[in-house]
């Protein structure tokens, strides 16, 4: 293979690379954000659970 085309395999593979990082980051944020939004629905449904139990009495 000659210099070019093996400059520009490295150039293909590093672009791949960096999509792949990506897309992993992109996959990495939505479960944040997923988790953070069941994390705030837990909380929320424990303070109504505990404000409920206080109205009962």
């Amino acid at each position: 293979m000659s210099d070019n085309m093996t400059k520009r395999a490295k150039e293909y593979m590093n672009a791949d690379f960096v999509y792949e990082d990506y897309k992993n980051l992109a996959e990495a944020q939505k479960i944040a954000d997923v988790e953070d939004v069941t994390a705030i629905s837990e909380r929320l449904i424990k303070q109504n659970m505990e404000a409920y139990k206080e109205l009962a009495k």
